[in-house]
This record gives structure tokens, sequence and C-alpha cells, in this order.
């Protein structure tokens, strides 16, 4: 596997060498602003449980408070850069099985993370969240296998250790089916490479084909100045060349991302490092469906985001209170008072199907 950079990957793999707890390990990613979303998914997971924080783009202030309140082994890269370029450093040194929890994903049930750091030898990977991508197609097609999402799951390193001993490179990163268009304003395409059409031919051998005998390829759409754009999100190549070998998801859970993305056992949020781009009119050119699915988002996560800095903002470096403030001002033209919101963010995860007695464990504590 071609590697990025060659001192950051040293360095990397310094880092990890010094990690005292190698086996069963979680790595928990984030970048500037959302010290507190990090915060509260440490809060649900056991001491017992090793966890990795990777930082990214974070202000020395966010650094020092890290390494001062969270008794984690700690690496911030000097740049900010996103999950994807991440994970490709994550498969390159981890010589064990290893975990990966998103920051809004809440572990409401602590044994899972014993059960899922328990692979099968016969899968690629455990994972809680997945869905029928055929479902999504026009016309639906038939997929013999579910796609995983990354929100909380765990890598089974031999079949890493197979895959880089294959013929052809890979990286567990997201890739473009197609060029981006030069004009193209979404900068997450500066870290995208285009998948080649050697990986397009191994793979084509377990996609449904459409009319035209077309393989279709479970990709993610991103519609941006006019321009709609397909990419394979992080680890779904990774999923697809190990199904290819023979190594299938195992799902923990069955929860499915069209459908549940609550439960009372685990939980995850969504959008939480962009969500405020929703409420930009032009953010993307959709249906009204499209643009209503986008305002429930963003006011759900702008509730929650705002419920939850507050738990942490007497802890966490000045410039969180300056952001409670400033999303108090969001929540204020929405016709929301501060003393409401809480309830507010209550009612939006009851009314996705959690438990209150669940839902007051993410919007209650600590301060």
């Amino acid at each position: 596997m071609k590697h990025l950079d060659d001192k950051l990957l040293q360095d990397f793999r310094r880092f990890y060498e010094s990690i005292p707890e190698k086996n069963g390990v979680y790595y928990l990613f984030f970048t500037t602003g959302l010290l507190h979303w990090a915060a509260k998914s440490l809060q649900f997971v056991p001491d017992t449980v090793p966890v990795v924080l990777i930082g990214a783009g974070l202000t020395e202030e966010e650094q020092i408070w890290v390494r001062q309140e969270i008794r984690r082994p700690f690496f911030c890269f000097g740049e900010k850069v996103d999950e994807g370029i991440v994970w490709h450093y994550l498969a390159a040194v981890n010589r064990e099985d290893f975990g990966w929890l998103d920051i809004d994903c809440f572990v409401l049930n602590d044994r899972l993370f014993g059960e899922m750091a328990r692979v099968p030898r016969s899968a690629s990977m455990n994972c809680v969240w997945s869905y029928e991508y055929g479902k999504r197609t026009v016309p639906p097609a038939h997929f013999d296998f579910r796609v995983l999402r990354t929100f909380f799951l765990f890598i089974n390193r031999d079949v890493i250790r197979e895959l880089d001993g294959g013929d052809l490179p890979w990286s567990p990163r997201p890739f473009l089916l197609d060029a981006a268009p030069v004009s193209s304003s979404f900068k997450r395409y500066d870290t995208l490479h285009v998948l080649d059409d050697a990986h397009k031919r191994t793979l084509a051998r377990i996609l449904p084909e459409n009319g035209d005998g077309t393989p279709i390829f479970p990709a993610q759409i991103i519609k941006k100045d006019g321009v709609v754009t397909r990419h394979l999100d992080s680890l779904v190549l990774y999923q697809l060349l190990a199904h290819s070998r023979g190594y299938p998801i195992h799902r923990v859970r069955c929860l499915d991302e069209d459908e549940t993305a609550l439960s009372d056992e685990v939980v995850h949020i969504g959008s939480v490092s962009y969500y405020r781009s929703f409420a930009d009119p032009g953010y993307e050119v959709v249906s009204k469906e499209e643009r209503a699915r986008y305002n429930e988002i963003y006011e759900r996560v702008l509730m929650l985001d705002y419920t939850i800095v507050s738990q942490f903002e007497r802890r966490l470096p000045r410039s969180y209170s300056v952001y409670r403030r400033m999303l108090e001002r969001d929540i204020k033209r929405l016709g929301i008072s501060s003393e409401h919101v809480k309830e507010a963010a209550l009612q939006k995860l009851t009314g996705q199907g959690m438990s209150r007695e669940a839902a007051e464990r993410i919007c209650g504590d600590p301060l």
C-alpha cells in the first residue's frame, strides 16, 4: 500500500509503538471545534477499553486541553486531514485487529466494546450499521451483501495483510468512481483519488449489473455546483475487495442506516462536523423533499450540539463558550429559547425510536 508521506508515516508508526495496549484498541478521530463531541463519546467508554485519540487541525489550546484532561494516548496531525487519510495510516501501522468509534457515536451498552473486538477469522470486520444499497438504485438492484457504515466497527488485520500481499495496491480511503470536475468547490475532492480500472474489473465479479451490463458500485452521491459525482466511501473498497476473496462483513448488531440510526444500545447522530452547511439554501441544488430532510438534520444536530457543548463548556477551552453563544443565537432564530433546547433535543431523539431514559443519558450530565 503506497503511503502518503514518509516522515508522517514514520512519526505515526513511532507513536503506534508507544501505545501501551494495542490489543482491542479503538481509535477516536476529531478535528478542531469538536472536543465536546469527543468528550461525550468517551463518557460511555469504560476505562478498561483501550482508546487512542487522533486529532487533526487542532489549535494549540485544544491540544493542551486534550493532553491535560483526557488520559488516553493522543496523536495530532500537524495539518487538517480527513478521516479517509487517517484510515490510510491506521491500516499501514496497526499490527493487531483494531476498531474505530465516531465521536458522534455513543455506545450506551458498554458490553458492545468486547463483542465488537471479537472479529471472526472468516470476516473482514465487525460492524453495527449497514444498509441495502440496492434499495437506493433506480431501478432497484440486488446485491448479495450489505454495505457497511463506519460509525463503529472492528477490523480483521489478517485480511488487510492478505490484501497488502495481492497484486493491486489499495487503500481504505474513499475513491472517486469518475474524475471530479476541475471547477468543483467541494474541497473533499482534493484528498480523493479515482478508482483505477484494474480494481473496477476485479470488483465487477461480485457486483450486480444494470441494463447495459455495467457494474453497479455502492457509491455515495455528492451534488455540488450542479454536478453529481459518485465515490466509494471510507472502507467500502476494503469491504468489496475482502468480499471478493471470501471475507464478508459480520454484523454484531443488525442496525440499518436507513431505518435505525438510534437504539437504546448504541446511537449515531451524524453530520456533526458539517451540519451547519445544511442551513444554507444554496448548499446543494436539491428537491423539496431533500431540502426538508436537510432542514430536519440541521435542527436535530443543532439542538444536540448546543446541549452537549453546554454540558462540557466549563471544562473546555474558552473558544467553546463563544461557540455555545453562537449556537444559542442560531437556535433563537428557530423560535426556541435556550431553556427549552434540552427538551427539544430529547424529543428529536425519542422521535427516532429511543426511550426517554436512554435519550436523557445523552442530553444530561456532566457540567
